[in-house]
């Protein structure tokens, strides 16, 4: 996958993969593996070059936000891959406010009809639904449960 970083100002291509708890990522002309040793939305634990990095992360529709021990960076995702406000209009729904995936009641390829239970967020201490908003197919879900969302971040898309 093909993505931007954003650190301190300076923006910077990168193209990343992963096999299982191994991360790949070309940044710079470098090569960089990782291995994933906790995976615990929004917290996470990685090893690279033999030491152990702790980190969270906050997820937007536009970008991720990482916050490390040593300094924060932002990773913003292609145009192509995260559909713009044009997908958001044809069939994306958003998060109404800041939270956390509670449970997700779909699986992609599934269909659904007006007003099924999609998704259920927590946000200041109350559950929110996230309710389909029409008759269709599930096309894509952008968040799983455990992780947490941004406000008017796109959190999954229904189709025809």
């Amino acid at each position: 996958m093909k993505t931007e970083f954003q650190i301190g100002g300076e923006t910077a291509a990168a193209e990343w993969s992963r096999d299982g708890d191994l991360v790949t990522m070309r940044l710079l002309e470098r090569e960089l593996k990782v291995e994933i040793l906790r995976w615990e939305p929004p917290f996470f634990s990685v090893r690279h070059c033999g030491h152990r990095i702790h980190g969270a992360f906050y997820r937007n529709a536009d970008f991720v936000d990482v916050h490390l021990p040593k300094g924060n960076f932002r990773i913003r995702f292609p145009k192509a891959a995260r559909g713009g406000k044009a997908a958001a209009h044809a069939g994306g729904l958003s998060s109404p406010m800041p939270g956390k995936v509670v449970k997700v009641f779909v699986k992609a390829g599934e269909a659904v009809k007006k007003g099924d239970l999609l998704m259920m967020l927590e946000a200041m201490k109350m559950e929110h639904k996230i309710l389909s908003p029409q008759d269709g197919k599930v096309k894509k879900i952008l968040f799983q449960e455990g992780e947490r969302v941004g406000q008017d971040s796109e959190l999954l898309e229904i189709g025809e």
